[in-house]
């Protein structure tokens, strides 16, 4: 992806793919190119992760579990010459209750974004969930 957004001509020729030589147009305005980020929390997507990645996304984890997994991303990160500093790790808690308390929980053991779900049948209750997550969640966790 990074030569095919920034190259004029690309082509790949791997062990399990091959590209003939192609173009992709438009480009990114990002520069050099997009930040690439690695969902999953098994070793060879933390390997991903260290090696090429901007972002990290685990998904649907605790905290706690988190912290190990940040621990081991952090062991493959310096054996490629590489830091946590490089690398925004971004979770959602997903259908675990979201409070001021868990988003704290995540910030302690290095999470930069938590990404939170709300559900709605309707306007107004999307209104009303939005305005509560803004009180008791978000607004709170700016000053954090």
């Amino acid at each position: 992806m990074e030569r095919l957004w920034c190259d004029d001509v690309c082509s790949e020729a791997g062990r399990f793919y091959t590209l003939p030589a192609c173009r992709q147009y438009p480009k990114p305005i990002q520069k050099p190119h997009p930040p690439i980020h690695f969902g999953g929390e098994s070793d060879p997507a933390l390997r991903r992760v260290a090696d090429v990645g901007d972002g990290w996304y685990p998904f649907s984890i605790e905290p706690d579990e988190l912290a190990a997994k940040l621990a081991r991303l952090d062991a493959l990160l310096a054996k490629r010459g590489r830091s946590r500093k490089e690398i925004r790790i971004t979770t959602c808690p997903y259908m675990r209750p979201a409070d001021l308390d868990l988003v704290k929980r995540y910030r302690d053991v290095g999470v930069d974004e938590v990404v939170m779900l709300l559900y709605a049948t309707n306007v107004d209750e999307l209104q009303s969930g939005m305005d509560m997550l803004a009180k008791t969640v978000l607004e709170p966790a700016r000053r954090l």
